[in-house]
């Protein structure tokens, strides 16, 4: 979907300027960044704490990713 790409771009801008940080006392590693993500539609009723765990379990899904990663929250999760 179109949302779906313009997020991933977002992502990967973000990521790539993350890359360009470099910090003296990181001694050359470099900064991981992992992001969770949901989205509403504004239809549902759904809570704030029930978006917070579907972006939170995204999330998770991200760090078992090496480097800068993003996950959008899917219902296959």
């Amino acid at each position: 979907s179109c949302t779906y790409r313009y997020l991933e771009a977002i992502c990967e801008r973000f990521f790539e300027n993350i890359r360009q940080i470099d910090i003296i006392e990181m001694q050359g590693k470099n900064i991981e960044i992992s992001l969770g993500a949901c989205f509403y539609d504004g239809y549902e009723e759904v809570s704030f704490d029930q978006l917070y765990r579907k972006a939170d379990r995204a999330m998770y899904q991200s760090k078992k990713q090496k480097g800068c990663s993003a996950v959008i929250y899917g219902e296959e999760m």
